[in-house]
């Protein structure tokens, strides 16, 4: 199985519900078999934001390119950030015990990729009609995770549900944990 995540279900507040059917996440797209690709067409993907940097496009084999759905490149980390020391940095803070390693983690992630990636997905999702969208990172946790939850936060769910919502990157690092290790001894 292809793990996608529609957060977009979530209630804001008692009264209102965030809209259905516009926004997903998912890890790295270059593994999609032919039946991912069609569930990616059965929920109407007009775009997908590739979150990436070229040194993870490039181990992971280059662009799966879906025919039908528009890729936009939109890297958190440009190449400077992007070695295979910085990288192997943040590999280890997200894995750190506690909260400190993650969180200086996600505020690099914030810092960095605030405007040249994450306005471009701001932009399709407040036009009047954007069509589904999905966002991806290599493993669907920690770029997409965290501009996931500043979505859903500017869009009035809760805390307790944005947490929720985060731990569902479980399904995306399923897949690629026994290879994570790997590429940070190999980078």
């Amino acid at each position: 199985g292809w793990p996608i995540s529609s957060p977009s279900s979530n209630p804001s507040s008692a009264s209102t519900r965030v809209r259905t059917g516009i926004f997903y996440r998912s890890p790295d797209l270059a593994t999609l078999t032919p039946t991912g690709t069609a569930h990616l067409k059965s929920l109407h993907i007009t775009t997908v934001f590739d979150l990436r940097s070229i040194p993870q496009i490039s181990r992971a084999g280059g662009i799966k390119q879906i025919e039908g759905i528009r890729r936009v490149w939109c890297p958190v980390f440009g190449e400077e950030e992007s070695t295979p020391e910085k990288s192997g940095m943040r590999y280890m803070q997200y894995c750190s015990p506690g909260t400190e390693g993650i969180v200086t983690a996600f505020l690099e992630i914030l810092s960095r990729g605030a405007i040249p990636a994450f306005r471009p997905i701001l932009l399709h999702l407040a036009s009047p009609s954007p069509g589904p969208c999905i966002i991806h990172c290599t493993t669907g946790n920690n770029r997409s995770g965290v501009f996931t939850g500043i979505l859903l936060s500017l869009l009035g769910v809760s805390a307790d549900v944005v947490a929720q919502e985060y731990a569902l990157s479980e399904l995306g690092l399923r897949a690629s944990r026994c290879g994570c290790g790997a590429v940070v001894d190999e980078s």
